[in-house]
């Protein structure tokens, strides 16, 4: 199951996958630029 997370303004989105990948969003998911695409499963996201 993918993860979805983010910041309290809902500006900035991070998203998982279960293929290994991560996502970053910063302008409330108009657009998605990839951090990753070779991690392990993602099963959570999280900003500290």
């Amino acid at each position: 199951m993918p993860s979805v997370h983010f910041t309290v303004d809902g500006r900035t989105l991070a998203f998982g996958s279960a293929t290994g990948s991560v996502w970053i969003s910063e302008n409330s998911g108009d657009s998605w630029n990839r951090l990753s695409a070779d991690l392990p499963p993602v099963s959570c996201v999280r900003f500290g």
